[in-house]
C-alpha cells in the first residue's frame, strides 16, 4: 500500500512538472509578418506546437504562403515556406522554461534548410510572458550559405486561451555568394493556447 501510495504521487508530480506554470507549448498562432532589407515587404503566417501527451516533447510548424519578399532593391511575390520539427523544454522554475528545436524548412527559392533553435520563455504575473532566443539555419549547402539569428518576443495574455504576440528577429542573412533578402523581421499576432 505504502509502494502504490509513493508511485502514485509520483506519477502525479511528473504530470504536474510536464508543464511551467502559465507557460504552453500547446498554441495555434496567425501572425502578420514584416520583412524589412534593402526594401520591405509583408505576408501573414499560420504557425502551432503541439505538446505529446504529459512529456516535455512538442511538434510544431509553421506555413507562409506565397506572397511578397524584399529581394535586393525590389520584391517577389512568389515566395512561399512551410516548416515542420519538434523541440523539447525543460522547466527552469515555476515560470521559466528554457527549449530547443530542430525544423526542416521547405520554401520555393531554396528547395530545403534545417534550422535549430534554443530559447527562453518567462510567465510574469498574470498577463505577460517574455522570451528570446538563437537560431541557426543552413540551407542545404546552396548560394544562400548559412544564417545566425537572435530573436525577442513578448505575449500579452487577455485569459487563459487568447493572447497578442509581439516579436522580432535579427540575423545576418548574407553569404559570401548570395543575399537572403532580409535581415530584419517584425510580427504581430494573435494566439490561441489549449
Amino acid at each position: 500500500m505504502k509502494n502504490t501510495t509513493l508511485l502514485a504521487l509520483a506519477l502525479a508530480a511528473a504530470g504536474a512538472s510536464a508543464h511551467a506554470a502559465d507557460i504552453s507549448y500547446d498554441y495555434a498562432q496567425l501572425d502578420y509578418l514584416r520583412m524589412k532589407g534593402d526594401e520591405s515587404a509583408n505576408n501573414v503566417r499560420l504557425s502551432g506546437s503541439a505538446t505529446l501527451g504529459d512529456s516535455h516533447f512538442y511538434l510544431t510548424g509553421s506555413y507562409l504562403p506565397k506572397g511578397d519578399i524584399p529581394h535586393y532593391s525590389h520584391t517577389h511575390d512568389d515566395f512561399g515556406m512551410t516548416s515542420f520539427g519538434g523541440g523539447y523544454f525543460w522547466n527552469l522554475g515555476e515560470n521559466t522554461t528554457l527549449h530547443t528545436q530542430l525544423t526542416a524548412n521547405h520554401n520555393d527559392w531554396t528547395d530545403s534548410a534545417i534550422r535549430f533553435d534554443a530559447g527562453v520563455r518567462h510567465a510574469y504575473g498574470d498577463n505577460w510572458e517574455f522570451g528570446g532566443g538563437i537560431g541557426y539555419i543552413d540551407h542545404d549547402g546552396n548560394d544562400y550559405g548559412k544564417q545566425l539569428l537572435f530573436n525577442a518576443n513578448a505575449q500579452y495574455k487577455f485569459n487563459d486561451t487568447w493572447g497578442v504576440v509581439l516579436a522580432a528577429e535579427f540575423g545576418d542573412f548574407t553569404d559570401d555568394n548570395y543575399d537572403l533578402t532580409f535581415d530584419k523581421a517584425y510580427t504581430v499576432g494573435v494566439r490561441a493556447s489549449f
